[in-house]
C-alpha cells in the first residue's frame, strides 16, 4: 500500500499549508496521486536550493538555470526531467496566480544531452 505523503500537514490553526494548496494543484492538474510524492521531493530540492529566498521572487533566469544545472548534476532520463519541469510550473503558476507557466523540452531521442535542448 502506498504510504500517505508527509506533506499533508496542516498549520496549528488549521489553515491550508503551502504545501496542501501544491498537493491540491497536483490533483488540479491530474498528476496521478502515486507520483504526487515524486513532484513534492523535486519542489523541496527546488525551494531548498533558493532558500532564503522566496520562490516567488525567481525569475525566469534563475529558474531557467537552476534546471540547466539539475540536468547536468542529474543525467535524467527525458521523462524524470519532464516530471521536474511539470512540478515547477505547477508550483509557479500557483505561486504567480496566473493560468500556466510553461518551459519544454525537446525529444530527448534527437539530443543525448538534455541540457543542450532544453527550451524555456
Amino acid at each position: 500500500m502506498f504510504k500517505k505523503p508527509r506533506f499533508q500537514a496542516r498549520r496549528e490553526d488549521d489553515s491550508p499549508s503551502q504545501w496542501d494548496r501544491y498537493r491540491v494543484m497536483l490533483q488540479k492538474n491530474q498528476v496521478p496521486y502515486q507520483a504526487q510524492r515524486w513532484y513534492v521531493s523535486y519542489i523541496e530540492v527546488f525551494v531548498a536550493h533558493f532558500h532564503p529566498r522566496r520562490v516567488s521572487q525567481l525569475d525566469r533566469d534563475e529558474i531557467t538555470n537552476y534546471l540547466h544545472d539539475w540536468v547536468g548534476k542529474n543525467q535524467p532520463p527525458h521523462w524524470q526531467l519532464q516530471q521536474v519541469i511539470d512540478a515547477i510550473q505547477i508550483l509557479m503558476a500557483d505561486l504567480l496566480n496566473v493560468h500556466s507557466v510553461r518551459w519544454a523540452i525537446c525529444n530527448s531521442r534527437a539530443h543525448a544531452n538534455h541540457d543542450a535542448c532544453l527550451s524555456f
